[in-house]
């Protein structure tokens, strides 16, 4: 399928055998559903929606069919895309995709897939994008990862269908930040390591340094890792965090220049914060 311009879009190539992608077929042992799938009205919009809303992207029927049934009988609503293409077609038509499920297909590797829909703009950044492959490739994970997946699911978990629905419900619910998460609301002073954060007076305090000086974001993003000091903090995690705080539609670049910054204002503290290199950031006590 062409754009309207009749030309491939970027990252796409053309039609190939009917073949999988690694060049070897997948198990050929039928899954059976009864469950139709839903489709999103052409302006986004869902009569009866009952559970978050999944994009499931897939080549392969028996693949589709696993994953269909799965998902569906622990309560999402299922669209499906048999190729990238029309993924993105999808993801244009609507943006009540809580989820979307990147299977093998045939028209664009999983990485490319990725890059395109962080850097289109295809997918609120409340949302979260899972890559699910036969097999585990470290290079493709960490691709994967950087180019804006949130979790990359290989091999044996596709037949424990308690891990796989563990790791996809944490996907749903991580960007459904609790109350308390928003930001340090307590009388109480947070301390973590020589950090002290009083959020009644919005007073940051370094042991043996004296108080540091921080803009509005900049205490909101350091009491949100000090909450939960030694968890890594994602890209679109945190991408998700800065914008509730006016902070526009952040990318990879501009969380970096503000763990740089914060770092320098804490000082010897700064050297707490600590980055993931292609995953996100951390607070170490």
């Amino acid at each position: 399928m062409q754009n309207p311009t009749g030309k491939l879009e970027a990252g796409f190539t053309a039609d190939r055998p009917s073949t999988d992608r690694a060049g070897e077929p997948y198990s050929n042992t039928p899954v059976s559903t009864n469950v139709p799938i839903q489709q999103a009205s052409p302006n986004g919009s869902r009569a009866g929606e009952q559970g978050p809303l999944v994009l499931l992207v897939a080549g392969n029927e028996n693949r589709r069919l696993q994953m269909e049934r799965i998902v569906t009988q622990a309560g999402y609503d299922v669209d499906f895309a048999p190729s990238g293409r029309e993924a993105l077609r999808c993801l244009r038509d609507t943006n009540d995709y809580k989820l979307v499920l990147l299977c093998e297909v045939r028209d664009i590797d999983a990485v490319s897939m990725c890059r395109q829909i962080k850097e289109w703009g295809r997918l609120p950044i409340t949302s979260s994008v899972i890559v699910l492959q036969d097999r585990f490739k470290a290079d493709q994970v960490v691709d994967c990862l950087t180019n804006g997946a949130s979790d990359y699911i290989s091999g044996p978990h596709f037949s424990d269908e308690r891990v796989l629905l563990a790791r996809l419900h944490v996907a749903v619910r991580g960007y459904h930040l609790a109350p308390d998460d928003r930001t340090v609301d307590s009388d109480t002073p947070l301390v973590v390591g020589p950090l002290t954060i009083n959020a009644i007076t919005f007073r940051v305090t370094v042991a043996d340094h004296g108080d540091v000086l921080l803009t509005k974001l900049q205490f909101h993003l350091l009491s949100r890792l000090a909450r939960r000091p030694g968890r890594v903090f994602l890209h679109d995690e945190l991408r998700h965090f800065i914008s509730q705080f006016g902070g526009g539609n952040p990318t990879d670049q501009t969380i970096k220049s503000h763990m740089s910054n914060l770092r320098k204002r804490l000082g010897p503290a700064g050297g707490m914060i600590k980055t993931i290199r292609g995953v996100g950031y951390v607070l170490q006590a």
